[in-house]
């Protein structure tokens, strides 16, 4: 299984995912009574790829990944994912993928080489952790990425927009959008996301979408703030996290703008297609 992980920061997640997380799988064993179940741990993905757009964040990745794997090497650890590759690159426009991370991602020969015939399927799921309403112009080019070239299924926490906006809600948040550097564009309703869905290719059947904002916003509100006071005591502030907390405090009080999971499953009779 492959993850491609857009969005990944100073590579927390990567660390996490690659690093700390694994599963149990039952594989068949002989024994003197016969055949029999064995459960082995394997890494969580067998190959992960994350993205990032800002090359320094990339770099403290790798080594941030590097002095872990040295730390599971001496303990001996071998669940962890070993084929792990971090890019500097913009998710949002793969045609400006460098050579090296096509072949990363897509997982065989592109522009003319010839193209390896894959002995066994490879499962490919694209991760986008509130990364995706940041994209310039939009997430539709990934999207349609992740469909026709990498055939890769989707899992992402995104922003949305509540189809009960005001038109004033709806104004403010233009404006947020402007301060922040954000395509406004970018916060569609549930309807219009599964339409962006839809039009890359996905099937609505294969689309699960679920409404979490009552476990973030507020949450996220109040941590921030707390932090905000703790620094005070030593004459420092959160800086420009403080309008970040105004924000998540007035979208969990509005309901205007909601935190989504969102999952979008390849469909299974691919060969047919």
């Amino acid at each position: 299984m492959k993850l491609v992980d857009v969005g990944i920061g100073c590579g927390d997640q990567c660390i996490y995912l690659t690093r700390r997380l694994s599963r149990k799988t039952d594989i068949p064993t002989a024994s003197a009574v016969g055949m029999r179940e064995a459960l082995s741990v394997r890494p969580l993905f067998d190959s992960y790829v994350g993205l990032t757009v800002v090359k320094s964040q990339a770099n403290l990745a790798r080594d941030r990944l590097s002095q872990v794997r040295s730390i599971t090497d001496l303990e001996g650890t071998s669940q962890e994912t070993t084929d792990v590759k971090i890019f500097a690159a913009n998710a949002a426009d793969p045609s400006s993928w460098e050579l090296s991370l096509k072949r990363a991602v897509f997982g065989q020969s592109v522009k003319g080489e010839t193209i390896q015939k894959c002995m066994r399927k490879t499962h490919t799921w694209l991760l986008a952790l509130d990364t995706l309403y940041h994209f310039q112009p939009s997430r539709d080019r990934l999207f349609k990425c992740a469909y026709q070239d990498m055939q890769a299924s989707i899992m992402a926490f995104d922003l949305l927009l509540s189809d009960q906006a005001t038109p004033w809600e709806r104004f403010v948040l233009r404006l947020m959008c402007l301060v922040a550097g954000m395509p406004y564009e970018n916060f569609v309703t549930k309807t219009g996301y599964k339409k962006i869905l839809t039009h890359a290719g996905y099937e609505s059947t294969l689309m699960e979408m679920r409404d979490i904002s009552e476990h973030v916003f507020p949450g996220i509100a109040s941590f921030l703030r707390k932090q905000d006071a703790e620094l005070s005591k030593y004459g420092m502030t959160i800086g420009r996290y403080k309008g970040a907390a105004n924000a998540f405090d007035w979208w969990g009080q509005t309901g205007v703008v909601r935190g989504f999971i969102v999952v979008a499953r390849r469909s299974e009779n691919l060969g047919a297609e």
